[in-house]
């Protein structure tokens, strides 16, 4: 019956569609004709589940679960053990391996009490390569070769061909590589027999694989470039791509830089037309690896940025499938073992009033037979007729209790699917965080018409940032600040959101434009609205503002945890910063201290937080810390701005990629030139505010 509706099945789909798209549409109709609980249903619930296991794993579980419904509501014990199999494949996708490896016992026990031998063989081969992929590789080759044995016998070469690839891998695991290369080659043997291309082409692959792990280079590009004419012939985007990847892999091993970079670029693009994300990324690296090779920085630093771009967006996209999935199985397992707990204190009040029922059968015999009195033989018949009663109100019991199952399970999917849209609004809350704070910074405009020559790096570790800086113009005064909140994500964005407004507060409303002052006026506004009290423990801000009067060519400088550092005549001097933080309540009665000087020779300013300084990386894995971070800017300062920003962004590259490490904080740097000649030195309003000692 299995292989019929499956042979239904396409029949309807292979005319039509040549994808799993095409498949998994097909199936779906075959199912809304099938309405009826019937064994074809269960066959065609099955299969969707197994088909959904690598596009859509909530899915999967779903038509899975309803499978199991099916099969307990048909009395088809036997056909779990396929089930379960399916369901361990898919804990298994998603790591949950504990999970994983109890419904692979359960299908092979199954499997074992009716005889099934190709479930037993699959049961088998997967718990082999669970231990593969949990560290016990030794243990999963004897799974792999007990299923390979049954396999052999049952003359299936597909379960067989696939038993030799996973062994291939374990071998390969272990480090035995010759043994490894024999098992793909078997692999291989077996697949051209059976004359599916698209297994084929894996086999290929596999054997190109342990070839190129064993430095046979040359035979390794014989049979990924056999796997990429298949793939070709098969118009298989993705294993075209992965072919393509491998081949510019194997160049780039062998030293052949320029043959790598046309089968990589032309991986790229179709990787991208297909929107392959993964793939797209991986490639990114081997360009990024292939250029550094070849001693061009530029382009090793410009594709290892669009590598770590993607991996952000993927890394996100994958973030909330893994929330999704854990609340999905998390629901899953919830209401399974409720289910599990009623069916079990309903199957014990059945016994008992069963055996209660029984005994006083019993009872009620002996009466019978030692008084033989009519009276109370109909008495016995009419306590029999009420125990029947009985019987028939627990079976009802058990009706309700299953409809109670079936709401319960509705529930679950109504759950899954608030859960999908919710994961979705917070996405696109979090894209629309990152556009309004950009909104929040001063404009590109604003910055070329205040500061003329400047640069600006601002570098969210996550989407948004608790970095943030601002720049404002009253009269002659220039006043620049960068600002470091606590935390960063969506936390720190929003500390440096409420930043920006009491900037905004401060100097616009209240009219204060002495940095020590706007210190400490900030200071108060970040308490007031954050409501802080004593006992609170928050940290508030790191925060440094910088005002330049350019009619008197003076300076002042205060600062919060943030320095200031400057170049003059090529020598790099530091203002330091008072070490409390502005809104924490750590802070003493100290006054923030405020810095003064005369602008005699033009000048490069630098403000930054600490997320640069901070950054983990170079041969040690050790921070880059401030002495190396005075020293560049020192060396840099004679460049022009473009030039010293880009080469700031590429030691910050190298200093990471050495130790490979992801960024460590939020990171924020601003520099500009102020060139004292370009302005005048008149009077001006606001003079009152800053009398010569």
């Amino acid at each position: 019956m299995r292989w019929f509706v499956l042979g239904i099945v396409w029949i309807f789909a292979l005319p039509l569609f040549s994808q799993k798209k095409a498949l998994i549409d097909s199936l779906q109709k075959e199912l809304e004709k099938h309405p009826k609980p019937d064994s074809i249903r269960l066959q065609i619930l099955i299969e969707l589940g197994w088909q959904y296991r690598n596009s859509n794993i909530n899915k999967a579980f779903e038509y899975n679960r309803d499978a199991v419904y099916l099969a307990n509501e048909l009395k088809n014990e036997a056909i779990l053990a396929r089930i379960f199999n399916h369901r361990g494949v898919l804990y298994r996708n998603i790591s949950d391996f504990p999970e994983a490896e109890k419904k692979f016992y359960e299908a092979l026990h199954i499997a074992e009490k009716y005889q099934n031998l190709q479930e037993i063989a699959y049961a088998n081969n997967n718990l082999g390569d669970l231990l593969r992929l949990t560290g016990n590789t030794a243990e999963s080759i004897k799974f792999m070769q007990k299923a390979q044995e049954i396999f052999k016998k049952l003359k299936d070469k597909r379960g067989e061909a696939y038993t030799y690839i996973r062994l291939s891998e374990a071998f390969q695991k272990l480090g035995d590589l010759e043994k490894a290369e024999e098992m793909a080659q078997k692999c291989l043997v077996l697949r051209q027999d059976l004359g599916n291309q698209q297994d084929l082409g894996a086999a290929l692959n596999r054997v190109g694989d342990v070839l190129a792990i064993r430095e046979k280079y040359n035979e390794a590009l014989e049979y990924y470039r056999k796997a990429l004419n298949i793939a070709i012939n098969q118009n298989d985007a993705t294993a075209k791509v992965s072919s393509l990847q491998d081949i510019g892999k194997v160049f780039i091993r062998t030293q052949r830089y320029k043959e790598a970079e046309k089968p990589l670029m032309e991986a790229l693009e179709i990787a991208k037309n297909f929107q392959s994300k993964e793939q797209e990324s991986n490639i990114y690296e081997f360009l990024s690896e292939l250029y550094e090779k070849q001693n061009n920085i530029d382009k090793a630093y410009f594709y290892y940025k669009k590598r770590q771009a993607l991996r952000d967006t993927i890394f996100s996209n994958q973030r909330m499938l893994q929330i999704d999935q854990m609340r999905v199985r998390f629901d899953l397992q919830q209401k399974e073992s409720e289910n599990q707990i009623l069916k079990e204190k309903l199957q014990k009040e059945q016994i008992i009033r069963i055996l209660g029922l029984v005994f006083s059968f019993v009872v009620l015999l002996g009466g019978i037979w030692i008084f033989l009195n009519n009276r109370k033989i109909n008495k016995i018949n009419y306590q029999l007729a009420e125990k029947n009663n009985e019987i028939k109100n627990t079976l009802k019991e058990l009706e309700e209790a299953n409809r109670q199952i079936v709401a319960q399970n509705k529930e679950i999917e109504v759950r899954n699917q608030e859960i999908e849209l919710k994961n979705q609004d917070f996405i696109q809350s979090i894209g629309y965080a990152l556009v309004i704070q950009e909104a929040m910074l001063p404009s590109k405009a604003m910055l070329d018409r205040l500061l003329g020559e400047y640069f600006v790096i601002w570098e969210p570790k996550d989407i948004v940032s608790g970095d943030f800086y601002w720049i404002a113009e009253k009269e002659d005064l220039l006043i620049i600040a960068v600002g470091d909140c606590t935390g960063h994500g969506v936390p720190g964005a929003l500390m440096s959101s409420l930043g920006v407004n009491a900037l905004n507060v401060v100097v616009h409303e209240r009219g204060i434009i002495q940095p020590a002052e706007i210190l400490e006026q900030m200071h108060q506004e970040t308490l007031i609205r954050l409501h802080k009290e004593v006992n609170q423990l928050i940290d508030g801000m790191e925060l440094g503002v910088l005002v330049i009067h350019r009619g008197k060519n003076m300076m002042y400088y205060a600062g919060a945890g943030i320095p200031l550092y400057y170049v003059q005549e090529y020598q790099l001097h530091v203002l330091e910063a008072n070490k409390s933080s502005v809104g924490s309540n750590f802070r003493g009665s100290e006054p923030f201290s405020e810095h003064k000087i005369y602008l005699e020779y033009p000048t490069y300013f630098y403000m930054a937080s600490d997320g640069f300084k901070d950054q983990f990386g170079g041969k040690q894995n050790k921070k880059f810390g401030s002495k190396q971070f005075k020293s560049l800017l020192k060396e840099f300062s004679f460049l022009p701005v473009e030039q010293q920003k880009d080469l700031l962004s590429k030691n910050l590259y190298l200093w990471k990629k050495e130790a490979n490490e992801a960024q460590t904080d939020d990171i924020t740097l601003i520099g500009f030139r102020y060139n004292p000649i370009k302005h005048f030195s008149g009077a001006s309003s606001y003079e009152n505010h800053y009398q010569t000692n």
